[in-house]
C-alpha cells in the first residue's frame, strides 16, 4: 500500500515541474523583454552613465574654503619670569633672617642682616676725619683771606677734604653690604643659612622668584619660523594638572637656527595669576600655526591623471576641468591650489563620461562643500608635528 502512494506522489512532483518548465518557456521573451528594460532605465539614470541626447547626470556640490593650518606640539620646562639666588656681598655672621620661606617680599625689603659693629666703628671713623679736615679747611681758607696763608695751604686742605668725603662713603657703602635686599618683588624659598652661620661672597643664601608669570622654552623645527610671531597665542599642559589647560603667548624668538638640530629656540610667557604653577616643571606645549587659505575640495571630486589632478568644474549646463595642486589633506577635505573660488560649482559623482564642454544634468541636492574647523590656538626634544 505504502509502496503505491509513493509511486503517486512522484508521479505529481513530476507532472508539476514538466509544466513549470513549459510555462516559463512559453513566457520567456516577455519577461527577458521587461528584466531588459529595468536594468536599461536604472542604468541611464545612474550617475556617470550618458543619458538621452548625451547629457550626462552628475551630483554636483560646491567649492569651500579652509587654512593651511599647522599645529606644533612640543616639550618645555619652565623658569620662573624673574629669579635670581642671594649672594651676600661681604663676609660676616648672620644676625638676622628677616622672613619666612614662601613668603612674599617687596623690593627693597631687608631680607638678611649681617653682624655690622665693626662697618659702623669703620662709618663713624671716617665721618670723624671728615669733621677734622673740613674745620682745617676753614682755618685755612680764613687765614688766606687774610693774607697769613698761601692759596697752596687752601688747596691741600680740600685735598684733604674730599679725601676723607670718598673715605666715608665706602665705610657707609660697607655698611649698606651687610644688609641683603630683594632686588624686585617675588616670593622666597627656604634659607640656607641661620642666625648664627658665618657666610661668604660665595654663600648662597635664598632663590628669590617673580612667578606671576612662567617663561617656557622650547625648540621648534625651522620650517615653521617663517609663521612665527610674537604675540602668537598657545596653549601648555603640565602633569601636576592633568585636566586644566593654562594660556601663553609667544614673548621671544631666538635671532639665529642652530645648525646641529635645525631649530630655532621660542620663549613662551605663560600667565600663573594664581599662583599655581611653579619653575621647572615641565610643560606641553600646543602651537597653532595659520597658514594662507586655499580652496578646498571633496575626495570624490579631485581626479587624477598623468598630467596632475584636476576636478571638473561646472559652467551652466557643461563641464570643464580644472587642473589643481594638493596642498594639504584635511580629514575629508583636500586643500588646493589652482583656479577656482569658494563657491564654484563642481561635479562629485558622475565624472566617469564627463569629457570637456559635454553638457550634464545636475541629480540630486547641491550641498556646500563643509569648511574643516579651524584648530584651537594653543606650544622641545623632540617636537611631534603634524601636517
Amino acid at each position: 500500500m505504502s509502496s503505491t502512494v509513493s509511486m503517486r506522489t512522484q508521479t505529481l512532483v513530476a507532472a508539476l515541474v514538466v509544466a513549470s518548465g513549459i510555462g516559463l518557456w512559453v513566457a520567456r521573451e516577455p519577461v527577458s523583454a521587461a528584466v531588459i528594460k529595468l536594468f536599461s532605465k536604472s542604468t541611464s539614470e545612474a550617475p556617470g552613465r550618458e543619458g538621452r541626447g548625451g547629457v550626462v547626470p552628475v551630483v554636483a556640490g560646491r567649492v569651500g574654503e579652509a587654512r593651511d593650518d599647522l599645529k606644533f606640539s612640543g616639550i618645555g620646562t619652565a623658569r620662573a619670569l624673574a629669579h635670581v639666588t642671594l649672594y651676600p656681598a661681604v663676609a660676616g655672621e648672620v644676625e638676622e633672617v628677616r622672613f619666612a620661606p614662601g613668603a612674599r617680599v617687596e623690593k627693597g625689603a631687608i631680607v638678611y642682616r649681617l653682624e655690622d659693629r665693626q662697618a659702623r666703628l669703620a662709618v663713624d671713623l671716617a665721618r670723624s676725619k671728615l669733621d677734622g679736615a673740613t674745620r682745617v679747611m676753614q682755618r685755612a681758607e680764613m687765614l688766606e683771606q687774610r693774607n697769613v696763608q698761601s692759596m697752596a695751604r687752601v688747596l691741600d686742605a680740600r685735598t684733604i677734604v674730599e679725601q676723607a668725603e670718598v673715605e666715608l662713603r665706602q665705610a657707609e657703602a660697607v655698611l649698606e653690604d651687610h644688609s641683603i635686599e630683594a632686588p624686585f618683588t617675588g616670593i622666597v624659598g627656604i634659607s640656607q643659612v641661620e642666625v648664627g652661620d658665618r657666610v661668604t661672597a660665595s654663600t648662597a643664601l635664598v632663590n628669590l622668584d617673580n612667578r606671576s608669570k612662567l617663561v617656557v622654552e622650547f625648540d621648534i623645527p625651522e620650517v615653521y619660523l617663517p609663521r612665527l610671531e610674537i604675540g602668537r597665542e598657545l596653549e601648555v599642559h603640565t602633569p601636576g594638572f592633568r585636566r586644566r589647560t593654562f594660556q601663553g603667548r609667544i614673548a621671544g624668538i631666538d635671532s639665529r637656527v642652530d645648525p646641529r638640530k635645525r631649530t630655532v629656540v621660542v620663549r613662551a610667557e605663560v600667565d600663573n595669576g594664581d599662583d599655581l604653577l611653579r619653575p621647572g616643571m615641565s610643560f606641553s606645549i600646543d602651537l597653532v600655526l595659520p597658514g594662507k587659505p586655499y580652496p578646498s575640495v571633496p575626495d570624490l571630486a579631485l581626479q587624477f591623471a598623468n598630467d596632475g589632478n584636476y576636478v571638473w568644474r561646472l559652467e551652466g549646463e557643461k563641464a570643464e576641468r580644472v587642473r589643481v595642486e594638493i596642498v594639504k589633506r584635511v580629514r575629508d577635505e583636500v586643500l588646493v591650489s589652482g583656479d577656482l573660488k569658494p563657491g564654484d560649482p563642481i561635479v562629485l559623482e558622475g565624472v566617469q563620461r564627463l569629457r570637456p564642454g559635454r553638457k550634464v544634468r545636475r541629480v540630486g541636492s547641491e550641498a556646500p562643500v563643509a569648511r574643516p574647523a579651524p584648530a584651537k590656538n594653543a606650544s622641545a626634544a623632540p617636537a611631534k608635528q603634524q601636517r
